[in-house]
């Protein structure tokens, strides 16, 4: 037995000797069960710092990866970079170094987005085109003019940066900026800013369902400074905390009051308050405005306490869950739940009690607004890519990428359902208190994987029917 294991022994040395004379490394005959990345290569990147891309992929150079774990390492290094909503498109490889099988190279194809928005405004005050189209007839009376500069990349640290001025039907002015990258291990941010605005015109009431909106020409009906700074800690790529302080100022003219008495609630004419939001966030999901895989699990405490008002104290409650499911490269089903409490030691003030309509519109109800409590929406859709396209233009800036259009259209079907509970409900607000259910079909255009136009042909309910237009954004 001792002289087997000798004789085994002596083939093993012979073959390394003879795997060294030839030049073979020894990973060739001993397989790896780790990688290291010995070199990172981003290929057309313009403004992005290559840091800020390492750490939002989370990979370094030295890195060992397992080797049954490479694929969705890569897989998820291009995830994280299209959730950061800088680049118009991503694709990530890897590749094996053949004289060092232990070694690899990963590789970054990226096309990075014109992210640098200065322009004139032109902004309705409405909440959405349609109901600016056809409640309101078109009136440039409800237009903001103005000028913006949004930047979301603004030193490429993917930091960001937002003034904005405008007059007409509301005068304000805006001015906040998000650093992501404080700390030394880049995983908390910090976002701060504030904003000051007055209008002559003021939704001081929802009846029949409806915004009221009451003008007055030569008063503000409502002047309101705020300002905020919210705090981010993003331990690892699933879980996102934040905490976020703000204070309000409102002060609306007797006008109002004598309109509605509980605007601001009895009687006030003035109202100063803190907010404090706590959110937590578990999120797998690729994109925010069109998920194509994932999970979201996130919810929201919010707390509210007046400075010159005792009895108004509240806390808000929010959660949402997000699932997202893809049967193939052009078929996807995506379902959305999202729930709201309010608890309170009296009748809100009309400033607090408002739902849907608001943050989240209900397909089908676009018309509409729903004060309350408490509130449930979700919908779930079938979604079906119709076709992409993508064009590089030409740089306009020096220090900025060059212009990119990468356009992806899906047909869909979504189905509906929402509930919002009032105690106080207005015998007129017949929507509030009841179950709301409608069907959709139409198409989403997306552009650069952060901006989407959503046109609806919608049915509720009720049996009315429309077609209808909204647009979200990946930015605040």
């Amino acid at each position: 037995m001792n002289l087997y294991i000798i004789s085994t022994f002596k083939w093993i040395v012979k073959a390394v000797i003879v795997i060294q004379i030839y030049g073979m490394p020894l990973a060739s005959v001993f397989s790896c069960d780790s990688l290291m990345v010995d070199n990172i290569i981003i290929h057309g990147r313009e403004k992005t710092k290559i840091w800020v891309m390492h750490q939002e992929a989370r990979v370094t150079k030295g890195q060992k990866i397992a080797k049954q774990d490479l694929d969705s390492r890569i897989k998820e290094m291009q995830t994280d970079l299209i959730r950061t909503n800088l680049f118009a498109s991503v694709e990530c490889e890897y590749r094996i170094i053949e004289e060092q099988p232990c070694l690899l190279e990963i590789h970054f194809f990226i096309e990075e987005s014109w992210l640098l928005m200065a322009s004139p405004i032109f902004e309705l005050s409405d909440k959405n085109f349609t109901v600016w189209w056809d409640l309101y007839n078109r009136s440039l009376d409800r237009v903001n003019y103005g000028i913006k500069v949004f930047h979301y990349n603004l030193t490429g640290r993917k930091d960001r940066f937002k003034l904005k001025a405008h007059s007409g039907f509301t005068n304000k002015f805006e001015l906040s900026y998000d650093y992501p990258y404080i700390n030394r291990r880049h995983n908390v941010g910090l976002w701060a800013g504030g904003l000051y605005s007055t209008t002559k015109e003021l939704n001081i009431m929802t009846l029949d369902n409806q915004q009221v909106f009451y003008r007055n020409e030569s008063q503000f009906l409502q002047s309101r400074a705020s300002f905020f700074a919210q705090l981010k800690y993003r331990p690892t790529r699933y879980y996102t905390f934040s905490f976020m302080t703000e204070y309000h100022s409102f002060k609306i003219h007797g006008e109002v009051y004598e309109r509605n008495p509980e605007y601001l609630s009895l009687g006030k004419t003035n109202l100063n308050y803190f907010q404090n939001r706590l959110n937590a966030k578990y999120s797998s999901v690729d994109l925010e405005v069109r998920p194509t895989e994932g999970f979201k699990l996130a919810g929201s405490v919010l707390f509210v306490n007046a400075t010159n008002y005792k009895p108004l104290s509240l806390i808000q409650f929010t959660q949402e869950m997000l699932v997202a499911q893809s049967f193939n490269s052009r078929l996807r089903w995506v379902t959305d739940f999202n729930f709201g409490q309010t608890i309170g030691t009296e009748r809100l003030p009309y400033l607090f009690s408002r739902a849907l309509g608001y943050l989240y519109d209900t397909e089908g109800y676009e018309y509409y607004v729903l004060d309350g409590l408490h509130f449930f929406h979700s919908s779930t859709g079938v979604f079906y890519k119709l076709f992409s396209y993508k064009r590089n233009f030409f740089k306009i800036l020096g220090s900025e990428p060059r212009i990119k259009i990468n356009i992806i259209v899906d047909l869909k079907l979504n189905g509906n359902l929402a509930y919002v509970y009032n105690p106080w409900q207005d015998y007129t607000n017949t929507l509030t208190n009841t179950m709301l259910r409608s069907v959709s079909a139409g198409f989403d255009i997306l552009l650069n994987q952060s901006l989407k136009l959503q046109l609806n042909y919608s049915l509720n309910h009720l049996g009315q029917s429309g077609f209808f237009i909204q647009s979200k954004s990946a930015f605040r």
